[in-house]
C-alpha cells in the first residue's frame, strides 16, 4: 500500500460540518504531509495546539461483507488475522488545527482535517461522519465560557 499511487481521502471539517472531502491519487503519506502543511496554514498558534494524530480503525472482516470490498483490503494490505478473525487495520490521520483543553479531560476539536485511504462510498460517509462529529458542539463540555473568539 505504501510508497505508490493510490486513492486517498481528504475530509476537512469544521464547527460539525464537512467544509470538503476530495479523492487525491498520490502517494499515502505524502498527502498526509501536504495537507498537515494546509492546517499549518489555518492554525493560530495563539488558540490552540496543531496536532496530528494517527490512528488504526479496526474493521472485522466477514461473510457480510462483499467480495469486491474484501478485495480492496487485500489490495491494500490492510488484512490482519487475529486469532479466528479477519481484521481490516484502516489508517486514520487526523490533523487539528482549531481546538480548545478545557481541563485535561475536556478538549474539544473546531477544525480538522482527516487522512484516510479510499475504500468505497459507504466508507467514505462513515469517515466524513466521524469527521463532522469530532468537531460538532456536542463534544464541547456544558458550563464553560470560551473568551477565545
Amino acid at each position: 500500500m505504501w510508497g505508490y499511487h493510490l486513492k486517498v481521502l481528504v475530509i476537512e471539517s469544521r464547527n460539525g460540518k464537512i467544509l470538503e472531502s476530495r479523492i487525491v491519487e498520490d502517494d499515502y503519506f505524502k498527502v498526509v504531509k501536504e495537507v498537515t502543511r494546509e492546517a499549518l496554514e489555518k492554525w493560530s498558534p495563539d488558540r490552540s495546539d496543531l496536532v496530528a494524530v494517527r490512528d488504526v480503525w479496526d474493521i472485522e472482516v466477514d461473510e457480510t461483507i462483499g467480495e469486491d470490498l474484501r478485495k480492496k483490503f487485500e489490495e491494500l494490505g490492510l488484512l490482519v488475522k487475529e486469532g479466528s478473525k479477519i481484521i481490516a487495520k484502516i489508517p486514520v490521520y487526523t490533523i487539528s488545527y482549531d481546538n480548545k483543553m478545557f481541563s485535561p479531560e475536556d478538549y474539544a476539536e473546531r477544525g480538522l482535517y482527516m487522512v484516510v485511504p479510499f475504500i468505497d462510498e459507504e466508507l467514505k460517509n462513515i469517515f466524513e461522519a466521524e469527521a463532522a462529529d469530532l468537531t460538532s458542539e456536542k463534544r464541547e463540555p456544558k458550563g464553560f465560557i470560551d473568551l477565545s473568539n
